[in-house]
């Protein structure tokens, strides 16, 4: 009633910092819980990748690592005469006047990896007009990469990337691909590996 004691409201901005005082808890354990899980993206990309039992996941996690660049589309395709993953990468993003499409496989293995097909990479490329194609996987023998001489092919090691995607997560970066396509255009039929971690440092590791 009119003589009850009168009871403070607070304003309109004193209200606002009581709600997000009692948010904050939540809204910091979700933002830890959503970092642990892309952290665990870049630890399952390795993992799976020398767990032969694990290869449809493999494929999975790296369709993942390259939806995180800004600029690149890329979704699983699955069946056979079919590449791993088709991914569309816009230079001048947001503008669509130039796409440029590539191919990926993932190879899983425990040991190494001993030969690659490049018929069918090819076959793949020519299917979906791929200007390249990424062969990911954790270890290969001399012959494998012999078997990619002269073709459109480029290998990344499972570590490498794994890297990259840890450092774009510790660094809350939504990375430009451009960077890394540089380097798979300058080197075709060879490991980019190195490369990829030299531009990561390049990136991210630069000394204060």
């Amino acid at each position: 009633s009119i003589f009850d004691e009168p009871r403070y409201s607070p304003l309109p901005s004193e209200l606002t910092t009581e709600i997000f005082h009692f948010l904050d808890d939540d809204i910091y354990k979700y933002v830890w819980i959503q970092k642990i899980q892309d952290f665990q993206l870049a630890d399952d990309i390795y993992n799976y990748s020398i767990n032969p039992d694990k290869c449809y996941e493999f494929e999975e996690k790296i369709n993942q690592a390259m939806n995180r660049f800004f600029n690149v589309k890329s979704e699983i395709v699955w069946g056979a005469g079919e590449p791993d993953f088709v991914a569309l990468y816009k230079p001048n993003f947001p503008d669509d006047n130039n796409k440029i499409i590539f191919t990926g496989d993932a190879k899983s293995t425990k040991n190494q990896l001993w030969s690659i097909n490049p018929w069918r990479l090819k076959q793949h490329m020519r299917k979906y007009d791929s200007q390249f194609t990424i062969l990911i996987t954790p270890k290969y023998t001399p012959s494998a990469k012999k078997d990619i001489e002269d073709e459109k092919i480029v290998i990344l090691s499972s570590m490498a990337l794994s890297e990259m995607i840890r450092n774009f997560i510790k660094h809350e970066d939504k990375p430009n691909f451009k960077d890394f396509y540089e380097i798979i255009e300058d080197n075709l039929w060879d490991d980019i590996s190195d490369k990829f971690y030299e531009k990561i440092g390049q990136l991210y590791w630069k000394t204060i």
